[in-house]
């Protein structure tokens, strides 16, 4: 939750401001947009809708620009089986520390 007499990005600090972009819409048209233009990415973090599709959803389109290597990590894995099953899928190795989920690409899927 944002404070009061706070904007959105309030906790970017001002020396990494310019590195920042505030991107609103739909995950479903703006991720796939967003990860063909930053190309390979080395983390993936999870903290919005916490519904089984929307995870699912997320997790597919960040692996696949994901570098060998790179984590995948979600907030509050304990609300469905999202994460575990996606893990699982791609055979991946995880591991969950107080709800959180991450996950290690390690390109043996």
């Amino acid at each position: 939750m944002i404070p009061k007499n706070k904007e959105v990005g309030w906790l970017v600090p001002q020396i990494l401001r310019e590195r920042w972009t505030l991107i609103l819409g739909k995950v479903e048209e703006k991720l796939p947009d967003l990860l063909d233009r930053l190309g390979a990415i080395d983390i993936f973090y999870h903290d919005s809708l916490h519904t089984y599709e929307h995870m699912m959803f997320e997790f597919k389109t960040a692996w696949r620009k994901l570098i060998k290597g790179g984590l995948l990590i979600a907030d509050n894995i304990d609300l469905n089986n999202a994460f575990i099953d996606f893990c699982k899928e791609v055979k991946a190795p995880w591991m969950n520390l107080a709800n959180v989920g991450f996950c290690l690409k390690n390109n043996l899927e």
